[in-house]
């Protein structure tokens, strides 16, 4: 289970158990070793998921049904 949720305009949750917050660490480091700029899509069931999970786990916010996830290389100095 992986969600993100918008409380309010400036407060988002991430809720996640022990196989979603693995699964969101697997891209995140993946993303970490590439050269070129890049990126990922979590996304629900209805979205063409597979990523996010399509049930809100707090009842005062927002579902996100869609997460892109960019990483960008490092600048040259």
């Amino acid at each position: 289970m992986l969600t993100f949720e918008m409380v309010d305009s400036e407060v988002l949750e991430l809720h996640g158990d022990r196989e979603g917050f693995l699964h969101l660490a697997k891209i995140l480091t993946q993303l970490a070793q590439c050269k070129e700029p890049d990126h990922a899509h979590l996304m629900t069931p209805e979205w063409g998921g597979p990523g996010l999970s399509g049930d809100p786990q707090s009842t005062d916010s927002s579902l996100f049904k869609h997460v892109k996830v960019l990483v960008w290389p490092d600048e040259q100095k």
